[in-house]
């Protein structure tokens, strides 16, 4: 650097490239217009540097000389031996059988490099074979100038004359890592002061780690490196890591370039070359014995060289005693090659059996069981520098062997009783679960071939202690499939958290499975490569493990079970975690709490106070007192209300969904998921929470149909992504193939072109069994916004509302509608008399439709106006009379044709009913003009005309009616005709014959809503019961309507009155919503 005799120059940095520069420039006096570094437009520093002079009390800033800065110094004249081209040669460094390496200094650039040149007898015009050798040389070059690594030397430049050929790198100052292992073994043995590299086990493995990444890179870009040894390895002095001597090395799949297959090279003193017949690349004591013996390169011979190179490095030696040796001499020793335990060659450097078992591996004679990829040995490396576990065997168990198995059965599974009325999946399997129990990570190995008709194998993990297994099967299932069903999955109990089309095994083909457990994580291993990997959101409890089979069309070896060691890197929460599996609740608190106030707001302590609510949980279960437990689950909603004003917030309401969850208040429990989802909207909800929403779904379906329901409402309304997975749509599709078709709904051709449409047309419904009036208003609302092309599904909705009781909400949403549409049509009157310019008015205007969608926008308008006039008569017979709505409904629809038309009929005579105005029933379906009827709404006419004389005791007119019909036609569940025919036999007949009749119906969990009369009086359901806890208001109403009417016929008035009230009082309040 030569500096200024003046005053030192203000810097300033470029806006752009953020370097410094000079304020003026040196000739002009002036701020340069430009950067010198990027060539930013500089101009906007005048005012700056006219202050700093104001500043200085000078009018100007002189500069004799500019600044310059050169981190190397050009060398001098008596420094430089020769040229080649424009680069200036300061010494030779090195030299191969074909090149010649100099340190050069290049001017342009201003740097030293190094520069390899083509040796004096293969320059062209020295030898014949010219083509050959410049190919040759140059093939190095090309290659390492396409392989883009750290860890592979880059090429600046290859330059190609008439009488010279070279190329330039980088200048890489550091020893070759041969170099470094031979001084420190000779180090150790004179007990000299050691090398910091090649004493240190933990340095050389990182070096090794980048080595094997370098050389997985080259194999995926299709280049195998054929001579990896540490004397191809330069370490720089500054950590750098170089692969070096590309030259033997083979393109197997040309990507980018011209790569050759081969290059012919001098051999060095152990290097065999392809200039000779039969002879083999590379360097003896590194090559795999296949590679010896045939030739063959692939990724695993590569894998072997890298582990003849990670065994010199740890032992200072090759492990197989070839040096010295000629070819055909170690072919003829190779079958009694075998592997020394590094820690017996090296006891002083503390090697660790998992790193021996690394290495033992990667010398496996058999190239099958090597690592597969180079990759494969770096997850192996990883794991170790990690400090992950370290496996050791814990048990071994066979499935003949009674005594390793605590349970041993077979089991019925059946998913979705709750939802269906018979389970389409049910199934029985065979259901193994081990006696012994493994706490700490664990390991599954085994074989497994399946035969003809093998549907497949499931191995089960994480199964809980007998008493807190909810069924036989809880705990998390890895199930591997056959060719005859192509798909393995991971489940957790029977709820598919993760499947894998077209994953499976061959038939009489055997298999290594090995499944890990590690923390939360599963791995599933087929012959050493790993095919499926699931992490778990939420902690993974339970330590059996197990076997589930669908048949016995298998064989399988014992099952070796390992744990895996404490974690060399500790993670903070494990303490606490191992606290908790012991159940030392109170000593995982405190440690929990320890790392709360070590780490706020990091993702450390608020994992740590979710745990602590989680421990409180489990601690409430322990409890064998109800008193006891009530005060932990408290104290675990308050634990996980600490998260509140956190980044987890979230969690807090998932935390206490879990608690509730544990007490069986399934009812709380979905209130805080739903209001994780509402609060946060818009936000990225955690991974955990909905995971938890959509098992609990899945898991509901099996005994808990409310539960079930509203979550499938809470899905399908606000995790789409979760609704339009395949598993769950199978879901909604099983329900809706099962449940009792609400008769009042009305298909809206707009599912079919749009699934927001569609997903709430299936909301709806779910809303109104729920009796959930507020999100039938939410989704009313929003489909205001979707335009007309939604009116069904509206009209689906308000009148669900009107049906609830929640008629005043759905007069308030037509209102809404309307005005709403009428804007709409103000907006269009505006934007034609605003008086705007032509071009200022076409601006404006909506876009002018075409006359077919004119129309047919205007035939969806007189629908919607349709549909809404025939909802204001249901209104009407709330907010009026009952007189009024039939008057207008007789006005507006003398012949029903559409479900919007017959539903208000419907409506309208049961409101009669209700109302106990039997001649007004009795005279609307006389005079409704029945055209259009089937079979079905016959049957319904009929009905509600014999329900009205039966209000009137009228036993005779019933009777005729009765008449018309088959006694086939009486033992129909889902007909009306059922219970009414019931009814009437107990009062003409006897309450034998009555009971004959209610007796003929199959039991059921979930009935028929026309026939619960039936099983209600069989005893078969009850308020009290299952179907009491789990029915829904509008089945409940229903059974409350029957009887109410088998009571006021029997002449049981207090009765009568007693279930009237019942059924008022599960509708809903007129403003609910």
């Amino acid at each position: 650097m030569q500096e200024s005799t003046d005053t030192p120059i203000p810097l300033l940095k470029c806006p752009a490239c953020k370097q410094e520069i000079a304020q003026v420039n040196s000739e002009t006096e002036k701020l340069p217009t430009f950067c010198s570094h990027c060539g930013a437009y500089l101009p906007k520093y005048q005012k700056k540097l006219e202050d700093i002079q104001k500043l200085k009390g000078k009018s100007t800033l002189k500069v004799k000389e500019s600044i310059i800065c050169d981190i190397e110094k050009p060398p001098t004249e008596d420094e430089v031996l020769f040229n080649i081209g424009r680069y200036q040669v300061l010494e030779l460094i090195g030299q191969g059988g074909m090149g010649q390496v100099f340190r050069v200094y290049d001017p342009v650039c201003g740097r030293r490099i190094a520069l390899k040149r083509i040796r004096e007898s293969y320059k062209p015009g020295k030898a014949k074979k010219i083509s050959f050798h410049k190919e040759d040389f140059l093939k190095e070059a090309r290659l390492c100038s396409q392989l883009g690594h750290p860890a592979i030397m880059p090429i600046y430049a290859i330059h190609e004359e008439e009488d010279d050929l070279y190329y330039t790198m980088p200048l890489v100052a550091g020893e070759n890592l041969s170099v470094i292992l031979q001084r420190t073994h000779l180090q150790e043995r004179n007990g000299g002061a050691l090398d910091p590299v090649g004493s240190s086990i933990p340095a050389l493995l990182r070096i090794f780690l980048t080595i094997c990444q370098a050389i997985a890179y080259a194999h995926n870009k299709g280049v195998y490196h054929r001579d990896i040894k540490p004397n191809n390895i330069m370490i720089g002095n500054y950590g750098e890591v170089i692969v070096l001597d590309w030259g033997l090395a083979k393109a197997v799949e040309i990507k980018e370039g011209d790569f050759l297959e081969s290059i012919k090279e001098e051999p060095s003193e152990e290097t065999t070359t392809s200039e000779a017949p039969n002879r083999v690349l590379g360097c003896l004591p590194y090559m795999a014995p296949e590679t010896l013996t045939h030739g063959e390169v692939s990724p695993q011979s590569e894998v072997y060289s890298l582990g003849v190179t990670l065994y010199q490095m740890l032992t200072f030696q090759v492990p197989n005693g070839r040096p010295g040796f000629s070819r055909k001499e170690i072919i003829k020793m190779l079958p009694f090659e075998g592997f020394t335990d590094p820690a017996k060659i090296a006891p002083n450097r503390n090697i660790s059996r998992e790193l021996a078992r690394i290495m033992r591996r990667t010398l496996d004679p058999r190239s099958g069981r090597r690592h597969q990829s180079v990759n494969e040995l770096i997850e192996d490396l990883e794991n170790y520098l990690e400090g992950r576990s370290e496996w050791f065997p814990a048990s071994t168990l066979n499935i003949d062997t009674k005594n390793d198995w605590e349970f041993q059965e077979n089991i019925f599974l059946a998913q979705d009783l709750a939802i269906t009325r018979h389970s389409e999946s049910a199934e029985w399997v065979s259901l193994m679960i081990s006696q012994a129990s493994f706490s700490e990570n664990t390991m599954i190995e085994t074989e497994v071939v399946l035969h003809k008709g093998s549907q497949g194998i499931g191995f089960m993990l994480c199964v809980p202690e007998i008493r807190e297994r909810a069924y036989p099967h809880d705990g998390i299932c890895v199930w591997i499939g056959s060719s005859n069903a192509p798909t393995s999955s991971i489940y957790r109990a029977t709820v598919e958290v993760l499947r894998l089309p077209m994953l499976y095994l061959e038939i009489d083909q055997k298999y290594k499975i090995k499944i890990e457990k590690i923390d939360n994580r599963i791995d599933l291993f087929v012959d050493g490569v790993k095919q499926l990997s699931h992490l778990n959101s939420l902690s993974l409890t339970g330590t059996h493990i197990g076997l589930l089979t669908r048949d016995a069309h298998f064989t399988i070896a014992d099952l070796t079970v390992s744990i895996g060691s404490l974690n060399l890197v500790v993670n903070c929460l494990a303490v606490p975690d191992a606290f908790l599996a012991n159940q030392n609740f109170e000593k995982a608190i405190e440690e929990y709490h320890r790392i709360v106030r070590s780490f706020p707001e990091r993702s450390e302590g608020l994992e740590a106070q979710f745990r602590c609510g989680l421990t409180r949980i489990e601690q409430a279960k322990a409890c064998k007192k109800n008193k006891n437990a009530k005060e932990y689950f408290d104290l675990a909603l308050n634990e996980f209300h600490n998260l509140s004003s956190t980044a987890n917030a979230p969690l807090e309401y998932l935390g206490k969904s879990l608690v509730y969850l544990a007490q069986k208040d399934y009812e709380e429990e979905i209130k805080c998921l739903e209001l994780a989802i509402r609060k946060y909207k818009n936000r990225p909800l955690p991974v955990a929470l909905k995971e938890q929403i959509a098992f609990r779904m899945h898991d509901s379906t099996r005994d808990n149909r409310p539960a079930a329901y509203s979550l499938m409402l809470l899905v399908a309304r606000k995790l789409p992504h979760v609704a339009n997975l395949q598993q769950t749509q199978h879901l909604f599709n099983r329900l809706q193939k099962h449940w009792e078709v609400l008769e009042f709904i009305e298909n809206d051709p707009a599912c079919e072109q749009n699934n927001g449409i569609a997903n709430r047309h299936f909301a709806i419904q779910l809303a109104f069994m729920l009796k959930r009036p507020q999100i039938l208003r939410e989704i009313t609302d929003e489909m205001v916004f979707h335009g007309p092309e939604a009116t069904s599904t509206i009209a689906n909705g308000i009148f669900c509302l009107i049906k609830l009781g929640s008629y005043q909400v759905a007069e308030d949403i037509i209102a809404f509608f309307w005005i709403h549409d009428q804007q709409e049509d103000d907006e269009e009157d505006f934007y034609t008399y605003d008086g705007s310019t032509t071009n200022e008015l076409d601006q404006a205007k909506p876009k002018k439709l075409n006359p077919e969608e004119e129309a047919r926008q205007e035939k969806i308008r007189l629908e919607m106006e349709r549909h809404f006039e025939l909802l204001r008569c249901a209104i009407q017979s709330y907010k009026e009379t009952v007189e009024a709505a039939v008057g207008q409904f007789q006005n507006i629809c003398p012949a029903p044709k559409t479900i919007a038309e017959k539903r208000i009929l419907w409506f309208l005579l049961y409101r009669c009913l209700s109302e106990r105005k039997a001649r007004l029933a009795v005279h609307l379906s006389q005079i409704i003009c029945r055209d259009f009827f089937d079979q079905s709404d016959l049957e319904r006419i009929d009905g509600a005309i014999i329900w009205a004389h039966m209000i009137r005791k009228d036993w005779e007119s019933a009777g005729k009616i009765f008449a018309k019909y088959d006694d086939d036609v009486f033992h129909v569940e889902s007909s009306v005709l059922h219970f009414l025919y019931g009814i009437w036999l107990q009062v003409t007949e006897s309450s034998e014959i009555a009971q004959a009749h209610f007796k003929s119906v199959l039991p059921q969990t979930y009935p028929i809503s026309w026939s619960l009369l039936s099983h209600y009086m069989n005893e078969q359901i009850s308020l009290k019961d299952e179907w009491g806890k789990n029915s829904f208001p509008w089945e409940r109403r229903r059974l409350y309507r029957q009887l109410h009417l088998f009571y006021h016929c029997t002449g049981e008035k207090k009765l009568a009155r007693k279930f009237a009230k019942l059924e008022k009082s599960e509708m809903t309040a007129p403003y609910d919503g």
